[in-house]
């Protein structure tokens, strides 16, 4: 077992509803993400929601299903497909949002996966606000944040929110980590 899985494994052990922020350095951002939901899906076994502002929903899947993740236990939210490409709003397992900066249309696409997973255990891993902060106001992405934060409390969810350690929007890092119930640092964080 690799140094980042003991340490995903020792970390986040206890999801119990917590919300996590997990704090990434640049040099192995994928592989703890690919170990990270791994851990989830298939040691786990919790279905979830996968937002992602960074990459596109196409290469996020491949990246997954090389790691032998089932995809059908993931609800994705694309909020970068639509920016780059004319793709359809809505895919098996995903719905497209029309841009990082539509962080609306992100809130009620989240809220709307996390409900139709019904009263189980399940996750929430946000990817990620450090592009959601190139895409949008230091303000407004700590106000979703905040939001989101707050609904995955109310609706009983576990939450992962990744950040860049080399984020140069630590004002809103620094407004955010307090909410959450533990901060994570890995990779050079």
């Amino acid at each position: 077992m690799s140094e980042v899985s003991k340490q995903i494994n020792r970390d986040f052990t206890d999801l119990d509803h917590h919300i996590f922020f997990l704090r990434l350095g640049s040099e192995n951002y994928q592989e703890v993400l690919s170990e990270l939901m791994s851990f989830l899906n298939q040691r786990k076994g919790l279905p979830g929601i996968y937002v992602t502002v960074s990459k596109p929903y196409k290469s996020v899947k491949e990246e997954f299903e090389k790691k032998g993740i089932d995809l059908r236990k993931i609800i994705f939210i694309d909020a970068i497909t639509s920016l780059a490409a004319n793709e359809p709003k809505k895919k098996e397992y995903c719905f497209c949002v029309g841009s990082p900066q539509d962080l609306t249309g992100i809130s009620i696409a989240t809220i709307e996966a996390i409900s139709s997973l019904g009263q189980i255990e399940k996750y929430v891993v946000l990817d990620s606000l450090s592009i959601l902060s190139v895409h949008n106001s230091p303000v407004s992405v700590a106000k979703f944040a905040h939001f989101l934060i707050s609904k995955m409390r109310l609706m009983n969810v576990c939450g992962i929110i990744i950040a860049l350690e080399t984020d140069a929007s630590n004002d809103i890092l620094n407004q955010i980590i307090p909410l959450s119930d533990k901060l994570v640092k890995m990779g050079g964080a």
